[in-house]
């Protein structure tokens, strides 16, 4: 297979995923927040792939991957069936958010296929955590309801990406535009009468079996439920441990790439047992 970045499709579970893979060495997964796709690894992309066959990937449902109407899918089964379509047998896998819960689940449910796990202000599917909701909450679910998908998808932004305690002028318009674009077409497919499955059990449930090395990233200017993910995490997962980015909020990776990058790629040679540059 050609490993220069070029967006392709593979058929996997009856439906199309778009994915670019570049460069060689241990393969390293990238998966998308939910109110994302591949796109927001595009600082990570190229500089992973000096080290590792990396991959990233839209989702069923996210980016240029459509949603097949009426049909009941699984991203762990979608991704099992994506690996196994590039001949993949291991992999580092890094997710953010939502993506970040994904790879947490596919992590317990598939550990033969998972070399290590970074979660970049991930989920933990029934984790006893204290949150606090977020003002814009509220007009967020408004808007939604409405089919205000532009409205809701601003909102997602707010609470995410500008995050606690920053006005939007803070942040990058870049990164502010192309998380609200995504988000958009996330919000519209989600009213398909498509059906996700989901992992059997919480995933709290299962850390202690989790024995990879196992790294969760946040940001300072986060929700608070993420710095708390962070520490339970840690708690109860004995080969894990935390990073803090200060000055970022939901996405590390795009606000401070060079620092985001530098954090993932020690971590991995580390894993593999080779030296720091």
């Amino acid at each position: 297979m050609d490993n220069s970045k070029a967006t392709t499709f593979a058929e996997v579970n009856g439906a199309q995923l778009a994915y670019e893979v570049a460069g060689a060495g241990y393969p390293l997964v990238l998966i998308h927040s939910v109110i994302a796709d591949m796109r927001m690894w595009e600082r990570q992309f190229a500089a992973f792939a000096e080290r590792h066959r990396t991959i990233r990937y839209d989702m069923r449902g996210f980016g240029q991957s459509p949603l097949i109407p009426e049909q009941t899918f699984s991203h762990i089964a979608d991704l099992v069936a994506l690996l196994g379509y590039l001949g993949v047998e291991r992999a580092h896998l890094l997710g953010c958010s939502g993506g970040g819960s994904i790879a947490l689940d596919f992590s317990l449910a598939q550990p033969a296929l998972v070399a290590s796990l970074i979660s970049e202000a991930g989920g933990i599917d029934g984790a006893d955590v204290a949150w606090e909701q977020p003002p814009q909450w509220d007009a967020y679910v408004a808007a939604f309801k409405a089919d205000d998908f532009e409205a809701a998808a601003e909102q997602d932004v707010q609470m995410w990406v500008d995050g606690v305690g920053r006005p939007a002028a803070a942040v990058d318009p870049a990164i502010r535009d192309l998380i609200r674009a995504a988000d958009v077409i996330a919000l519209k497919n989600e009213t398909s009468r498509s059906k996700l499955q989901i992992a059997a059990a919480p995933a709290a449930e299962g850390l202690a079996a989790l024995t990879v090395p196992t790294l969760y990233i946040y940001g300072d200017h986060d929700q608070l439920e993420v710095a708390n993910l962070a520490d339970y995490l840690v708690q109860h997962v004995a080969t894990a441990r935390k990073v803090l980015i200060p000055g970022t909020a939901h996405f590390p990776n795009m606000e401070q790439p060079s620092h985001f990058n530098q954090v993932v790629l020690d971590f991995l040679r580390d894993v593999e047992g080779k030296p720091r540059a």
